[in-house]
């Protein structure tokens, strides 16, 4: 029976162009959004979790994840060690009760890297391994907090984030603050 072998966790920081902490707090970590030529240096994770059998699953936390949610991976991993990495779901429920008192979102950089590491034990993709099948799915992109900062915030600034989008094949725009 294979079981987890080792858990990883990596800091890093890079810096991102266009990208600033809003006038309102400028030292909240959750007010991140458009800043004109600003560049702000961002810290992620990424976590690694290896079986017995010299499979990896991996995922990136590159956007969302604060230190709050590393610091609950981390401390969720050590009881990930030498448990059956295919009992995703067992172990859900296990890291979901742990941080039962918290807002749990250690969790999900784990169960994205288990399903990465069942994906590459089976040569399979997760939408397979979750029984989908589908060839194509619908897309958008999202602005997040686009209208701050002189960013989306007149009809030009639209049409241009609306015209380069056709441009690339993005028929579709999420925008909840245009509502």
């Amino acid at each position: 029976m294979t079981r987890i072998a080792e858990v990883e966790v990596v800091e890093f920081s890079f810096k991102s162009r266009n990208l600033g902490r809003s006038a309102e707090n400028a030292r909240a970590v959750y007010n991140v959004g458009y800043k004109p030529n600003s560049e702000l240096e961002l810290t992620k994770f990424a976590i690694v979790i290896r079986s017995d059998d010299g499979a990896e699953g991996e995922y990136v936390m590159h956007w969302g994840g604060t230190r709050a949610t590393m610091a609950q991976t981390l401390s969720l991993a050590p009881n990930l060690l030498g448990r059956n990495p295919d009992h995703r779901e067992e172990i859900w429920n296990d890291m979901k009760r742990e941080l039962r008192q918290h807002d749990g979102m250690g969790i999900g950089p784990i169960d994205i890297a288990l399903w990465d590491l069942a994906g590459k034990r089976f040569g399979a993709s997760v939408s397979q391994l979750l029984g989908g099948f589908r060839t194509r799915l619908k897309t958008y992109a999202s602005t997040y907090h686009g209208d701050r900062n002189g960013g989306l915030d007149s009809k030009e600034g639209l049409l241009r984030l609306r015209r380069g989008l056709l441009r690339t094949g993005l028929p579709r725009l999420q925008a909840p603050w245009l509502a």
